[in-house]
């Protein structure tokens, strides 16, 4: 779940001018993961860059790209009013925008328009805390979110983020096929494991322990890296798979 989804308890795509209109009543004010931003600053991308990378930078956050500030207050920040777009204003220009402004490309950002009938337009900025920090702005600076504004980072955070970047993103597949008599007793099958990386850097040393309860363990694949933990420990763990 996102941001939007978080903040309106709705499914993105789902949101109306309504909800819009709803959610600014509440006067909900400016934190760590919201900000608003007058819908002019659509012709602001190097504003906006700053203001979205250090989102990535931080927790993530949600902009709010056509609602006015109400700054009256020096330590609060409050929404004052809807300022709705022309009908012109795209989210795939605005998406190209930010990806010009931003070093490197936020994985996981999202854009969404939420149109009145009279088609004039603001628009909803999800913006994921990144897994690849930091992002650089248009400047060459980096920026982190603090409270509501968004700051330079200091150079031993950039060095520390730079320092965790590059990491592997392990996910376990596990597939069972050839499922021998299934109104038996007991069932015999076969086991197929995949360890798959997304991520941006090889993962070494890699080990899996998978445990089963009250199953026997008939053999080992020939010819790979996989070895039974039980027949290690000269003991068996695992008996009699009993039918659930």
């Amino acid at each position: 779940m996102g941001f939007i989804e978080s903040f309106f308890k709705k499914e993105a795509d789902k949101i109306e001018y309504s909800d819009i209109e709803s959610f600014v009543s509440q006067r909900i004010e400016e934190s760590l993961n919201l900000d608003y931003k007058n819908i002019a600053d659509y012709n602001k991308p190097n504003e906006l860059a700053k203001d979205i990378s250090a989102f990535a930078n931080s927790a993530g956050g949600l902009v709010i790209l056509g609602v006015e500030e109400d700054a009256s207050d020096p330590t609060r920040i409050y929404p004052k009013a809807i300022t709705w777009g022309d009908s012109s204003l795209s989210k795939e220009t605005l998406e190209n925008h930010l990806i010009s402004k931003i070093s490197y490309r936020i994985d996981g950002l999202r854009i969404v328009p939420v149109r009145k009938p009279d088609k004039s337009v603001i628009f909803l900025i999800d913006v994921p805390q990144s897994e690849n920090p930091p992002h650089m702005s248009w400047d060459k600076r980096y920026y982190k979110r603090l409270n509501f504004q968004s700051v330079p980072m200091e150079h031993y955070e950039v060095a520390d983020f730079f320092g965790r970047r590059r990491k592997p993103r392990l996910s376990l597949v596990a597939e069972i096929i050839d499922i021998e008599d299934p109104n038996a007793q007991s069932v015999q099958f076969k086991i197929r494991i995949y360890l798959i990386n997304k991520g941006k850097s090889a993962a070494k040393y890699t080990m899996v322990v998978i445990s089963f309860n009250g199953a026997t363990a008939i053999g080992e694949t020939p010819n790979t890296n996989l070895q039974r933990i039980d027949s290690l420990r000269e003991e068996y763990l695992l008996y009699n798979l009993t039918k659930m």
